[in-house]
């Protein structure tokens, strides 16, 4: 199984393995699922079976209470989303973490073009692999629009102000106490235009008026073409192999 894919954005070095993602997501029609007592894997689980076999009982009924609409999500839903973090590089113990800790995560499709193409602009702006960019920030990730999450770090790109976007959660107020003006990923990925075009940083490169005419040209931007096309291409790649 593919253990590493880093997939990076309008760079060289060959081309794109978001193909490769898509056709290696035929999964071998094979879910996640982890060994029975006499040592063979169960196939075939309905959810919430499944999701009992994966997590365990008492860990399956702690997230289901914490994201209830897991109940109604088909189980090749979530097994796909585990299934994508191990073909970008994470270990299985390490995808399940991720969840475990987010677990409404898994009502998401993962190989949506706006969430390939969220996880492409974290990887260019971020310097993350892809691995590292689920790891960190899979709720912003399936979550939340391209538009907001990979249109606006594209912005913050565009206008130099990456330096000024702090990925930790207290990095943000620790570093504004001392004056810098700085952002939080977590208000880039949340907050409405209005707001987001507000913050000092962003204030400081136009405000709410040059975030409208960048996303005015978003289409046209190869940056943005890159994400959203290549995340297109590889969902519509995964369907087709699925099919």
């Amino acid at each position: 199984m593919l253990r590493r894919a880093r997939f990076r954005l309008l760079q060289g070095g060959g081309p794109p393995c978001l193909e490769a993602l898509g056709a290696r997501l035929s999964l071998q029609q094979q879910p996640w699922s982890q060994e029975s007592d006499d040592g063979a894997a169960e196939e075939g689980l309905a959810a919430p079976a499944a999701f009992q076999q994966v997590f365990g009982q008492q860990e399956a009924l702690r997230m289901v209470g914490k994201a209830p609409g897991l109940l109604a999500v088909n189980s090749s839903v979530w097994q796909r989303a585990l299934a994508v973090m191990e073909l970008c590089g994470l270990t299985r113990k390490a995808a399940l973490e991720v969840v475990r800790t987010n677990p409404d995560v898994l009502a998401y499709d993962w190989l949506g073009p706006s969430r390939l193409a969220n996880r492409l602009a974290m990887e260019r702006c971020l310097r993350l692999s892809a691995g590292q960019a689920y790891e960190q920030h899979a709720g912003y990730i399936t979550k939340h629009g391209a538009k907001r999450v990979a249109g606006r770090l594209l912005f913050m790109q565009h206008h130099g102000l990456l330096d000024r976007l702090v990925t930790q959660k207290n990095g943000a107020k620790q570093e504004q106490q001392q004056g810098e003006p700085v952002t939080s990923l977590r208000n880039v990925c949340k907050l409405p235009d209005a707001q987001f075009a507000s913050l000092p940083a962003v204030a400081a490169a136009g405000g709410l008026p040059a975030l409208r005419a960048f996303q005015a040209g978003l289409e046209a931007n190869p940056a943005w073409q890159g994400a959203a096309g290549r995340g297109s291409g590889a969902a519509g790649t995964a369907q087709g192999t699925a099919g």
